[in-house]
């Protein structure tokens, strides 16, 4: 489940569906979606130093979607397992690297990953969380799957953007998917409420900090991008 919302609610807004129903029929397009591609301009690169930063293990991607993560991992020589409720971003992620290395992909919600504890050196979670309605229960998941020393990236669109669902255009209808907002105080909450989880790092991106020597610019939903927070990304660590 890699997402990212684009649009205010209207009065007349489509029917919200799941994160599994939704991304299941938007996954044979979600790789063609202008704000897909605009995470992978702007995301990768953090999601890279972070890698490089890990020693070589084995890596769960919670919510992995299609895999946009997956070659990368995999090309740094770390083991891949991905999680994603939707079974049809799972048939595109394999779909996608038939050419690569195989790896372990598993149709489960991510606050119940059928794995044993300790299953994981590092973990990704990347723009998920705004699909989970309780991200303590993930959090608590994080914590059981990571081994000591262990560490996870999330990144989230920050709260204050202006979206209230999940909206990607496909050649069948629009997708709208249920979307829920997490503040940082109450994310940090419920981290701290966890036994062995600590912050390590926090960021708040604007696009520009996301989009170096492309001011100004144009957002994908076509809005100009101003200084406002878009990105938020933190790091867990184990003990």
């Amino acid at each position: 489940m890699k997402r990212s919302a684009v649009l205010r609610r209207e009065p007349s807004a489509p029917k919200l569906l799941s994160a599994a129903d939704g991304y299941d029929l938007a996954a044979p397009t979600y790789d063609a979606w202008a704000w897909s591609r605009f995470w992978d301009q702007v995301e990768t690169p953090l999601v890279e130093a972070w890698l490089r930063s890990r020693p070589t293990g084995d890596v769960l991607d919670l919510g992995c979607g299609s895999g946009r993560y997956r070659r990368l991992v995999q090309g740094l020589g770390n083991r891949y397992t991905g999680v994603d409720v939707s079974e049809k971003m799972l048939e595109e992620n394999r779909r996608k690297h038939l050419d690569f290395a195989p790896a372990t992909l598993i149709n489960a919600d991510i606050a119940r990953v059928p794995l044993p504890d300790a299953a994981a050196d590092s973990i990704l979670c990347t723009r998920v969380l705004s699909h989970v309605r309780a991200p303590r229960k993930v959090f608590r998941e994080i914590r059981r799957l990571l081994k000591p020393g262990g560490e996870c990236f999330l990144s989230d669109i920050d709260p204050t953007h202006a979206y209230d669902y999940t909206h990607i255009p496909t050649p069948g209808g629009d997708v709208a998917i249920e979307t829920h907002k997490h503040t940082w105080e109450a994310l940090a909450r419920s981290i701290a409420d966890i036994d062995g989880l600590t912050v390590v790092r926090r960021e708040v991106h604007t696009p520009q900090s996301l989009h170096a020597g492309a001011t100004p610019f144009k957002l994908p939903n076509g809005r100009r991008a101003v200084r406002k927070p878009l990105l938020d990304v933190f790091v867990l660590r184990s003990s």
